[in-house]
């Protein structure tokens, strides 16, 4: 993704934590003020009229460049705008990290094969599974408002918060380009470069992409798959539990094609299936399995399906 698009996406609020380290990254390498002073010129003529940046965002911003500068961007709306805009160029050798990898900020991630709980600043809490990262800030209630970011997948049971004057406190899961919003739930996301999952187990969820003018709410048992690329939503009912069995130390493959546990094995225990023949790939299966041991796993696919597995390093051959 180019500079431009990542740092567009960071002031608008729906950039990931890898995104935002690529971005930070990218602009170190533009070490000079000429090149700083060429960027966000050309950043704002592309796009500094539409930069309706979030109030947390800018506050945070407006403090650094009055810290910065030692006077005020101004009251005028265009000028504040491209003051933002230079401002993330200009400061972003010294404020992008502080606001996004700082000391206040906390991060999780989890290894293949390993799972992480944590509870999150307001008492909700969240199982990470394998290979999956997690980040949010530490000071939900300077902010107002509860945002974690998440790449790889997660079971969140969310507690309902009210702010002192007794409005509802939003919960929002930041995955990819989609914001997953919520008050109190429980409900599992799975989110990859090239898709959204979210499975609702209770309450109630909005699923919102003003990009893509998408905006869904969900009842239990329901699941909605996003397409990152093409930027389609796809909604149907489904048995819940089958989706967040992982929790227990289990798979529960309801007539999953190889092609489709194959992508499970790769997330899960970074092994690459190579799997011999195309109608070998559609095959299907229908069977609960213990996701603890990559072994068992294998051992139960062959016999149920009666084909030949062998492993040679990180990649699995099934015929």
């Amino acid at each position: 993704m180019q500079k431009e698009e990542l740092l567009k996406k960071y002031l608008e609020g729906r950039s990931t934590p890898r995104e935002e380290k690529e971005l930070y990254r990218l602009l170190l390498q533009d070490n000079t003020a000429e090149q700083y002073r060429h960027v966000s010129y050309e950043l704002w003529q592309k796009f500094g009229d539409h930069a309706d940046l979030p109030a947390v965002r800018s506050q945070k911003m407006y403090a650094h460049i009055e810290a910065a500068t030692g006077q005020q961007p101004g009251r005028h709306i265009h000028i504040w705008r491209y003051a933002a805009v230079a401002s993330v160029i200009l400061l972003l050798s010294a404020t992008l990290f502080f606001l996004h990898f700082g000391d206040n900020t906390v991060h999780l991630s989890t290894a293949y094969a390993e799972k992480q709980e944590a509870t999150l600043p307001d008492g909700s809490t969240v199982l990470l599974n394998a290979n999956s990262e997690l980040s949010y800030q530490d000071d939900w209630t300077e902010s107002g408002i509860r945002e974690v970011w998440l790449e790889g997948e997660a079971y969140f049971r969310v507690s309902k918060v009210s702010s002192k004057s007794g409005t509802p406190v939003k919960f929002v899961v930041h995955a990819q380009d989609l914001d997953i919003q919520v008050l109190g739930t429980a409900f599992n996301v799975q989110s990859t470069s090239e898709e959204v999952q979210v499975v609702l187990s209770e309450g109630s969820v909005r699923l919102a992409n003003p990009t893509a003018q998408i905006e869904m709410d969900m009842e239990p048992g329901q699941l909605v798959a996003y397409s990152v690329q093409n930027q389609q939503a796809e909604l149907r009912r489904v048995k819940t539990k089958h989706f967040s069995a992982w929790k227990e130390g289990r798979y529960v493959f309801e007539g999953l094609t190889l092609s489709e546990i194959s992508e499970v094995l790769l997330h899960n225990y970074d092994k690459v299936v190579n799997i011999k023949g195309e109608a070998l790939k559609q095959r299907r299966i229908s069977a609960t399995i213990p996701s603890t041991d990559l072994q068992v796993v294998l051992a139960v696919i062959k016999e149920a399906m009666k084909v030949e597995i062998i492993q040679q390093g990180d990649t699995i051959i099934i015929k």
